[in-house]
């Protein structure tokens, strides 16, 4: 999963991660990836802008997502 609201960077990262053979699923914004993450969708990796424009989420908003698999419960998925 790759975040990022700069398009452009965005589109650089997917492609070259594509390119490397991953499969990536990209988002615009941090709140439509921390809702594919909520619903549960599994994701191995996780590449997340840290502030992102006009838009109360950061980066650092997604470390809350993961807190059930550092704590050693099961993560979904």
């Amino acid at each position: 999963m790759v975040v990022d609201d700069e398009l452009d960077l965005l589109m650089t990262i997917v492609d070259w991660l594509k390119h490397q053979g991953h499969d990536v699923v990209p988002f615009p914004n941090a709140m439509q990836a921390l809702s594919h993450l909520s619903a549960g969708d599994p994701v191995d990796i996780l590449i997340a802008d840290l502030m992102f424009h006009g838009d109360r989420t950061a980066g650092f908003d997604f470390r809350f997502v993961g807190e059930p698999a550092r704590s050693g419960q099961a993560w979904p998925g």
